[in-house]
């Protein structure tokens, strides 16, 4: 039972680690899509003149 617990808690502290740089990779990328997006939007609106 122990040695479950114990592998178990192993692992987990090599995958945690791992998927939370996933996370913040596709964090990463999702903010520079939406960044790209929105400098399209800026650049419609400024042929008018407000």
């Amino acid at each position: 039972m122990l040695k479950k617990i114990a592998i178990i808690g192993i692992l987990m502290a090599i995958l945690v680690p791992s998927m939370m740089g996933y996370v913040k990779k596709s964090r990463d990328m999702s903010a520079a899509s939406s960044s790209k997006y929105s400098s399209f939007d800026d650049e419609d609106f400024e042929d008018y003149d407000f």
